[in-house]
């Protein structure tokens, strides 16, 4: 009893995929390219110097003032006013819809 569900088509399996393009190493193989196993030349460090055993870092680190913020367009509240009262909603925006239409 009962019927077969989908199409018969919908029903047989996926053919496997073409993996007629790839090939396997032999097993333990360098599977890098000569490029990538090169060693990179060393980083040039001549520019760079050493301070003396013993130096303090942070006495040689030239501590400089932070700028003020440029914050003209701010305002603060004054003293005692409750933050979370709402500001003042704008008036609403009169948007005219009259040339729309739902019909089809």
């Amino acid at each position: 009893m009962g019927s077969d569900v989908g199409d018969p088509v919908e029903r047989e399996e996926p053919s496997p995929p073409d993996v007629s393009a790839l090939s396997m190493a032999p097993v333990g193989s360098d599977v890098a390219d000569p490029a990538e196993r090169e060693t990179p030349p060393a980083p040039d460090t001549s520019a760079l110097s050493m301070a003396p055993v013993g130096t303090e870092m942070a006495d040689q680190v030239e501590q400089a003032e932070p700028a003020a913020p440029d914050v003209p367009n701010l305002s603060i509240a004054d003293p005692g006013a409750d933050v979370a009262d709402p500001a003042e909603a704008p008036e609403p925006f009169e948007t005219d819809l009259s040339h729309l239409s739902l019909e089809p």
